[in-house]
Parts: C-alpha cells; sequence; structure tokens
C-alpha cells in the first residue's frame, strides 16, 4: 500500500534539502512554475499524485528506488499510536498526516506529541464503536414480514404500527452508523464535513417526532464544540450554527427551559469565539455574545431556571469585562 503521508514528508524534505522554493520544483517536475499549488498540495498531504506525477517528482528531486521501497510498501501503523511517547520526530509526523493535523510540521515534539495522545485516544473510541454498530437485521426483517401478514390479513392499523417500529429501528441504526462516521470526520480534522453528517441524523427522525431535528441538534453540538476548543478551526463556529437551527426548528410549544439554555449556549459559543479572535472581529463576536445575554435576560425572569438565570448573569458580567479591556473609551 502506498504511503502517500510519507511521500508527502519525503519530497518536502528533498525540496529542503536542494533549497528550492516550491516554484522551483514545480518547474523541474512539470516545466510550469505556476503548477506551485499542486505542489503545496502534494507537501501537505491535502492531494494524492498518481503514478505518473510521483515518477515525474522523483525524477526532480532524484529519490531513487530504494528510498521508495519502503513508501511503496508500508507506512505508519495503528500500533505506532500505543508508541507515542518513544516515536521519532519523523514517525510523529507521518501519523499527524493520517490525522490531518494542520501545521504538524511546524510544532515542538511536546505539542505534537500532546495531540496525537488526544487523537490515540479518539481512534480508540471510534474502534469501539465500529465494533458495536447495529447488527439487529434479522430483528428489522421479522417486524416486516409481520407486517406483511398483518396486510393479507387487511388489518392496516396493526400494518401501520408495525412498520412505524421498523422505520424507527432502520433509522436508529442508520443514524448509529452516521454517527461513526461524523466522528471518523473529526479525527481527520474534518469538522464541517461532521457538521453535515450531524444534521442528516437530526433531520432523520422527523418522521417519527417533528420536534427530534431541533432537540438531537442541542445534543450534537457539544463533539463539535470540543473539537473547536481542542483543535482550533471551525468546531465553535459550527456548534453555534447547529444551536442557532436548533433554536429556529423548536416548535412553539416546546419547553421554554431547553429554549433558554439553548439561547445561553449559544452566547457561550460566541464568547469562546471572540477569546480566539484578534481585533476588530473579536470585539464584534464579543459584542454579540453579549446581545445574546442580554436577549436571554430580557426574556426570561430568575423564575424559569433560577441556576441558569444566575449563570447567565455571571457570564454577562465576564462577557461585559472582557469588552471593557478590548474595546476603547
Amino acid at each position: 500500500m502506498f504511503d502517500y503521508p510519507a511521500f508527502a514528508a519525503l519530497i518536502r524534505q528533498k525540496r529542503s534539502e536542494k533549497r528550492w522554493s516550491q516554484e522551483n520544483f514545480a518547474e523541474a517536475a512539470f516545466g510550469n512554475p505556476a503548477r506551485k499549488s499542486e505542489i503545496s498540495k502534494f507537501e501537505n498531504g491535502r492531494k494524492q499524485p498518481n503514478e505518473t506525477t510521483i515518477r515525474a517528482l522523483c525524477t526532480a528531486l532524484d529519490i531513487s528506488t530504494a528510498e521508495m521501497a519502503p513508501i511503496r510498501t508500508g507506512g505508519a501503523t495503528a500500533k505506532q499510536l500505543d508508541q507515542i511517547p518513544t516515536l521519532s520526530r519523523k514517525d510523529l509526523e507521518l501519523l499527524a498526516y493520517h490525522f490531518e493535523i494542520p501545521g504538524a510540521v511546524d510544532m515542538r515534539d511536546e505539542d505534537l506529541r500532546g495531540l496525537l495522545e488526544d487523537k490515540a485516544k479518539e481512534y480508540r473510541a471510534l474502534r469501539q464503536q465500529i465494533a458495536t454498530l447495529p447488527e439487529n437485521i434479522a430483528e428489522i426483517l421479522k417486524i416486516k414480514q409481520a407486517a406483511q401478514q398483518a396486510a393479507d390479513a387487511l388489518d392496516f392499523e396493526r400494518v401501520e404500527d408495525l412498520l412505524t417500529i421498523a422505520d424507527i429501528a432502520d433509522t436508529a441504526a442508520a443514524a448509529q452508523t452516521k454517527m461513526t462516521r461524523a466522528n471518523n470526520a473529526l479525527l481527520r480534522n474534518r469538522p464541517e464535513q461532521a457538521f453535515d453528517i450531524y444534521c442528516a441524523i437530526a433531520d432523520s427522525f422527523r418522521s417519527a417526532d417533528p420536534a427530534a431535528p431541533a432537540q438531537i441538534r442541542t445534543q450534537l453540538y457539544k463533539p463539535l464544540w470540543d473539537h473547536g476548543l481542542r483543535y482550533g478551526g471551525p468546531g465553535l463556529q459550527l456548534a453555534e450554527r447547529m444551536l442557532q437551527d436548533a433554536t429556529a426548528l423548536l416548535p412553539e410549544n416546546a419547553d421554554p427551559r431547553l429554549r433558554a439554555a439553548i439561547t445561553t449556549e449559544i452566547a457561550g459559543a460566541q464568547q469562546l469565539q471572540a477569546i480566539r479572535l484578534a481585533g476588530p472581529a473579536g470585539a464584534d463576536m464579543l459584542g454579540r455574545a453579549v446581545a445574546t445575554y442580554r436577549d436571554f435576560l430580557d426574556r426570561e425572569d430568575s423564575g424559569t431556571d433560577a441556576s441558569l438565570w444566575a449563570a447567565t448573569q455571571n457570564n454577562l458580567g465576564i462577557a461585559l469585562r472582557n469588552q471593557g479591556t478590548r474595546t476603547a473609551g
């Protein structure tokens, strides 16, 4: 199996040894310096070259057949996730490419090892999820067969009851598989893909319960939130968006405590984003958080949920204090 991450690391190293820019490399490999963006994608593992391109890159960099042999036959393995404290810098970078950790080559060893230790935990959890994916197909088939027998007896009420049960079971099984896919996306630092899958999970339960798309979103925003806190990127922004969607989808008769809790979580996501943003963008995001907290407090009173109301007052105070240190006047 060709190890594309290892090849990416090798061509980056060889180009550095030649003291070439990516434009120089593109000129030598393709006769066209304008293709430097392709070189960047190859070196960062964002694009996999075909065999013709691999040969052109190797020729340009004088990479020998012997140097390519281990890349064509192997690479990083899951076993290395249990050996992170003792891995070489090269092996750490190769693992980082598999998990698509941005900027890994510029990280200090200790920081990269820490990130990979977290990824190793997520990987083990994913393996466990895969092992426990639903195996209830036979049970669902029995329900559908019973529905056919009810149809033969013209007992359409019974048909509806049985098909509803089968529908929910099918949906739940599919949702569990989708959840595993979403977690795999987060493991590879692809929160946008995970967001789309989480939304599909929530929407798939609409026929069973019209309130489900909103309620499920109030649970599925958390992995995005946690990913954004740990690894940066758009996780917090996507978590806020999922919560905003949940608010929009809530039925009019929804529990006011649920609506209130979602509102404060939205403000919390905005406040955390503001901490990570510099300049006017951060100040603007902090202003949004303050407005969201105040909107909640204007609409709710301490009798709705005393602990939530008090926590919101406290968080508003923190946001205002941060505004005071970041905004002139």
